[in-house]
Formats: structure tokens, sequence, C-alpha cells
């Protein structure tokens, strides 16, 4: 089963979510389960003048089309977090999480200090959890993720690696298939230029020395801005990236809507898309659900390699 959580209300989330359900066929639809609010869900389809009916246990998308639900709590005034924590307390490791976009703010108004799903998931699991962003071609994964700049080069180092690395050959077979290199890249500007712009980037020497994996040749440190020039990049290899932006500038830029976060390291996968809750946009019926129409099919990808 792939379990959905309902994100914010004043996001794009629920509109490109229902947007995208439309372009699948009803065979499809049924692998799907929505914990959300159903006031909220009303008052959002009457915003967006949809004709989808929502009931106790399932959304009416079209005559043919019947979505799974669960209502969570009695009236619109409860936290998104709300729905993420039951679709959470349902989970088992054959199915996919699927969180539908929620601000950082959220978590705080719901009084938890959390920099977003993937530190509250770290948190509350108690797990290395890495954020994994992929499309057809392309995998980036993030040594470090929402902490600042100032404190990356304190935070990589041998043993996280290690164990990151570690953790992406666990998942070789349900979601690097096509994979059998990971690039890791420096730290520095040009990975440090053999200690030239500092040497932070030796401990990556020292892993491709002294380490072998199962499933995986190292190659690094390569340096970020050149990464995809066509004599480095090779489409079978992941690219392991320090920090945040170093990953996300390019492969957004490059991908737009079209991809897919990852969150490594669970008791299951979660999956969202990859762009944010774009409370600029929302009821304004604007947003395109191409991104989310990619994720529901990688989804459903995923559901049935985890359950063959």
């Amino acid at each position: 089963m792939i379990r959905i959580s309902q994100g914010d209300i004043k996001s794009i989330g629920l509109e490109v979510f229902f947007k995208a359900l439309l372009m699948l066929p009803k065979e499809q639809i049924k692998h799907f389960i929505l914990y959300g609010n159903k006031n909220v869900l009303k008052k959002h389809l009457t915003n967006s003048n949809n004709k989808i009916e929502v009931h106790e246990k399932h959304i009416q998308i079209t005559n043919k089309k019947r979505l799974n639900f669960r209502n969570i709590g009695k009236d619109e005034n409860i936290s998104p977090f709300d729905s993420l924590k039951t679709a959470l307390e349902n989970m088992n490791s054959k199915d996919v999480l699927f969180t539908l976009p929620m601000a950082k703010s959220s978590f705080n108004h719901a009084g938890l200090k959390y920099k977003g799903h993937t530190d509250y998931f770290r948190k509350i699991y108690k797990k290395e959890c890495l954020m994994t962003f992929m499309t057809e071609s392309e995998c980036a994964v993030l040594a470090t993720d929402h902490i600042p700049l100032k404190d990356v080069s304190s935070s990589v180092n041998i043993n996280s690696l290690l164990s990151q690395i570690n953790l992406i050959d666990e998942y070789k077979n349900i979601l690097f298939k096509e994979y059998d290199i990971i690039n890791l890249t420096g730290i520095n500007p040009h990975a440090g230029e053999d200690g030239e712009i500092g040497h932070e980037d030796r401990i990556i020497n020292e892993i491709i020395n002294n380490y072998k994996f199962n499933n995986f040749k190292i190659k690094g440190p390569l340096p970020a801005d050149s990464l995809f020039n066509n004599n480095i990049k090779s489409n079978k290899a992941i690219d392991f990236f320090m920090y945040h932006d170093q990953a996300l500038t390019s492969f957004k830029s490059r991908n737009k809507l079209i991809g897919i976060n990852i969150t490594l390291g669970l008791p299951f996968i979660r999956l969202s898309v990859d762009h944010g809750t774009a409370p600029n946009l929302y009821n304004k019926d604007l947003a395109s659900p191409i991104g989310c129409y990619y994720a529901l099919l990688k989804s459903m990808e995923i559901n049935r390699c985890l359950n063959e």
C-alpha cells in the first residue's frame, strides 16, 4: 500500500495530488490511501471548483475512480502533522510513505523543533537517514541536508561517510539496480586542489584507498562544479554531494519538477515530490501536477518491487 499524508493545507500539495490522480487509471488508484481531514478536503475541493466528492472512507474522483481515505480529526483545525503521524502508525516494511509537501514552520507550529520530514524521521526512528533525489537517469545523495554551511565540514567524517555508503549499498536491489559507481564530491571548491584550498577532502581519499564496498566502485573527490562534464559523469553513477545546495542547485535546474525525494534508512521507503509548498500559488489552480504524477508513478514502481 502507498500511504499518503495530507501535507500543508495552504499549499499546492493537494491541488497537484488530485490533478495527478485524474491522470492515472482507476486500477492504479486502488493502491493509494490518503490520510487527511474530511472538512479540509471538502473546503479545498470546493475552492478549486472540482467535482470530487469526499466521503468518510473514500474519495470519489470520478464515476469510476475511487481513492481510499482515512479521515483524521473532527474539525479542520488539526495540524497537518496529525495526518503524517497517523500514516506512520499504519506503515509496514512493504508499504511506501508518500508525503505531500509540508513547510518547516508546520513542524514548529505543532510544537516540534524539526527541520523538515527527514530531520523528524531521523530523530524519532533514531536511524541514519539520507536525503536522496532521483530521476530516470540521475541520482543525487546528500551527506548533510538542512544544516548551516559553517557546520558541513565538521559533520562530514570518515565514519559518517562509511555509514552512509553502506546504507546506499543496502538499497542496491530496490532503487539502484542500474548504478555501479558512487561519485564523492569534494567539500571545498575544486575538491581542495590537493590541499591548496583546504584539507577536508583528504578523508575521501582515505575511504577510496582503504575501503571496499559490495556493489559500488567509489570515485573522488570530484569537483562538484564540473561533475556533469561529459568526460567525468557516468550515467551509472550515484552522485554523493557533501551539502544541500551543492546537490540541489544543479539537480533542480536540470530536472525542474521531474524528480523524487526519497529518504533512505527508515523501516520503509518514504517518497515525495521534489518541490515545496508554494503557498503563493495556493487556491489559484495554477500549479503543474507533472512532478506529483511522476512521483506517484515511481511510488507504484517501488511498491511493486517491495512486494515481489
